[in-house]
């Protein structure tokens, strides 16, 4: 394959679907499936901002219901590297080897923002290949 097919390469969904957030609620986001990826970036993304900041959780599980927070080292970047205290975007990465990951927004107190997340599954597993066959450094 192709290592500069990127389109062939990834797999996109909703990690945290578009969400009006009031006085600080966190969101939590869907679970993704692993099944056939090397690794996971999110996309976090704030609008419509008036006050308060976002920090990503990224947490993983075996069984799809049994959630724990990631240790750093199976994230690309830091939680609160890609914190957002305005509106933009950041991003963080997932490399454990649990089957399920979710992210779920965390909000300050008093929060009053929108905020949502794409989630790209990178390194699809294509014919048979294996992560080491596919990541390139």
């Amino acid at each position: 394959m192709n290592q500069t097919d990127l389109h062939n390469l990834i797999g996109v969904s909703v990690g945290v679907a578009l969400t009006a957030v009031a006085n600080g609620e966190d969101v939590v986001g869907a679970v993704i499936d692993m099944q056939g990826a090397a690794g996971l970036e999110y996309v976090l993304q704030v609008g419509a901002y008036t006050d308060g900041d976002v920090t990503p959780l990224v947490e993983d599980s075996d069984n799809g219901t049994d959630f724990t927070a990631v240790a750093d080292t199976f994230l690309l970047g830091t939680e609160a590297g890609a914190a957002l205290t305005a509106a933009g975007v950041s991003k963080i990465g997932y490399i454990g080897s649990k089957r399920y990951v979710r992210l779920t927004a965390v909000t300050a107190a008093g929060s009053t923002l929108s905020v949502g997340a794409s989630a790209i599954k990178f390194g699809l597993r294509i014919r048979g290949e294996t992560a080491a066959d596919i990541i390139v450094a």
